[in-house]
């Protein structure tokens, strides 16, 4: 008898156990997938990673940069991210040293929406260059 006790005390136990319990969690909302470029000049190569830009919203931009003369990263220098073109006026984003050789980081904050032609400008000792990307949607 009393084995029979035990075990309907457990049971309940489990059975109120479960009924405690709390809400599956929502699935996490996707991020947006990244957007890459890479392009070359005579001078340097560009690779950038940035996500799909949005009014209001900050995107961090991912930009390397490397001098082709030598194919060395660049150590020093200022990056601007430039949004041109449409019924706007240009939105320029700027930092003024890389945060690892190579590497820039750029935080992109765009108030004009529509389509805009994405510019990449490096000015660094010895060294002026300009990337023209493609169209992109803000």
């Amino acid at each position: 008898m009393a084995l029979k006790s035990l075990f309907s005390t457990l049971l309940i136990a489990m059975l109120a156990a479960g009924c405690n319990r709390s809400a599956a969690p929502e699935a996490a909302l996707e991020e947006p997938e990244a957007l890459g470029v890479t392009r070359w000049t005579e001078k340097t190569e560009l690779f950038a990673e940035y996500p799909p830009l949005a009014v209001g919203s900050t995107s961090r931009f991912a930009i390397h940069l490397t001098r082709l003369d030598g194919f060395k990263a660049l150590t020093e220098g200022h990056v601007e991210v430039r949004l041109e073109g449409g019924s706007a006026q240009p939105e320029v984003f700027r930092v003024d040293a890389p945060s690892r050789p190579g590497i820039f980081g750029v935080a992109v904050k765009p108030t004009h929406a529509g389509k805009r032609q994405l510019v990449l400008v490096l000015k660094a000792t010895g060294l002026s260059d300009e990337h023209r990307v493609d169209d992109v949607d803000v």
